[in-house]
């Protein structure tokens, strides 16, 4: 090919690329070409003869060229196990990340883009896609075998090495055309992450001849156990102590109210009925530490002790309450709830605000002590009451590893004294 021929063809690859919209509006105009190539219209004439042989050889161009021979994926595949100690997670992080700028060059997704779009459905030029596609299969399986080399690995039925091939190059184009308008939403780690689920998915290197329907009848299998479990006699505290452990394990926002109902053997219709969302779990849980505070501060308001006195006992009430193993996941949860549940589960906001309003323990005793002039009456008494109890909330949970009394303290120092009217205590 000569150069003035190259040129050309590569100054329309580069408007076709660069510039799309302006197939839909005019078309592949030969004058823009002969521009972007820096040459005249009689080189373009003289090269192709005429427009629709040069359109043929751009399009017979379209596709990128190969970015790794077969051998060398291969080679480059064992050598980063090597580095890794075998490590595969790790080797595949690395190498995705080490050539993420090669794989994801918005050129050549582009021009595999367009390939498909105007070759694939033209039976004369088709076989170049497919082509292209056989290819890149044999990248994966270069790739698959130096992976799995002399541990004896097999690709789980139904797949067999060419679907796993395509499956794999499938996953890969999704991930690039998905970057390529969206960077910051395809990562090399999310990339690498995709592939991985996969590989775990699809390979068995146990030698154990399971498929994937042996997988998902585990699963079902486990389903099905949780969903018998006998009935448990005392269903709340059963729900309390399942929740407990499912919010430790997962978390509030991933924990799933069926899966905790499965556990004390209550089909999920049923479930519901007891406790509508999560959130009516905590407040399950926590109500017998709420109507202990609420005792404490009436016991200390009966035997006479002054508004400071009061607040004082409850904050370090509340910071024991806290601390307690058994009601930290719940506390986390209350937290989850109030900051995220407000727009998602606004039932269990409710059920949190009506039930476990922890403000209002403390709301009369503030009310008392402005009434007094003990206490600043420049905000609302529910005002100081709410605050008090986040500030009191968020300061356990973001001090957890704190003793009890030393967040108790500290509440009492910087908050406390920092509602009293007068400086000197």
């Amino acid at each position: 090919m000569s150069d003035d021929r190259a040129a050309l063809i590569d100054a329309a690859l580069r408007i076709i690329i660069q510039k799309p919209s302006t197939l839909m509006e005019h078309g592949l105009r030969t004058e823009s070409v002969v521009d972007e190539a820096g040459l005249y219209r009689a080189k373009l004439n003289r090269e192709f003869k005429n427009k629709p042989n040069f359109i043929n050889s751009v399009l017979s161009a379209l596709l990128p060229p190969p970015a790794y021979p077969a051998g060398a994926v291969g080679e480059i595949v064992r050598q980063q196990l090597l580095a890794d100690r075998l490590r595969s997670s790790a080797a595949v992080h690395k190498l995705i990340s080490s050539h993420f700028d090669r794989l994801t060059e918005p050129a050549a997704v582009t021009r595999r883009l367009l390939a498909n779009l105007f070759l694939g459905t033209d039976q004369h030029r088709e076989r170049s896609v497919r082509d292209d596609y056989l290819r890149r299969d044999q990248l994966v399986g270069a790739a698959f075998e130096a992976g799995v080399e002399g541990i004896g690995a097999t690709i789980r039925a139904p797949f067999n090495t060419k679907t796993f091939a395509v499956t794999m190059i499938a996953v890969i184009d999704g991930l690039l055309l998905r970057h390529r308008v969206d960077p910051a939403a395809v990562p090399p780690k999310v990339f690498a992450n995709a592939l991985l689920a996969l590989i775990s998915a699809t390979v068995d290197v146990g030698q154990e001849h399971r498929d994937l329907d042996d997988q998902l009848a585990e699963l079902d299998a486990a389903a099905r156990s949780r969903l018998l479990v006998p009935r448990q006699r005392d269903l709340r505290t059963a729900t309390i102590d399942a929740a407990r452990a499912e919010f430790g394990r997962r978390g509030y926002y991933y924990a799933q109210i069926d899966s905790i109902g499965a556990s004390v053997g209550v089909p999920p219709a049923e479930f519901r009925k007891l406790f509508e969302t999560k959130a009516h779990i905590v407040v399950e849980a926590l109500g017998p530490a709420m109507q202990a505070m609420t005792a404490g501060v009436a016991d200390d308001c009966t035997l006479g002790l002054d508004e400071i006195t009061v607040l004082r006992n409850h904050f370090h009430r509340f910071a024991q309450m806290a601390a307690e193993p058994d009601n930290g996941p719940f506390i986390d949860a209350l937290l989850a709830v109030l900051v995220h549940d407000t727009y998602s589960d606004p039932a269990g906001l409710v059920a949190i605000k009506e039930r476990l309003n922890m403000p209002a323990i403390i709301l009369p005793v503030i009310a008392s002590g402005q009434q007094r002039g003990l206490l600043r009456s420049q905000a609302t008494a529910l005002d100081l009451a709410a605050s008090a109890t986040n500030t009191m909330l968020l300061r356990c949970f973001t001090r957890r590893n704190v003793a009890a009394e030393e967040n108790a303290e500290f509440m009492t120092d910087q908050l406390l004294y920092g509602m009293l009217s007068r400086p000197d205590r």
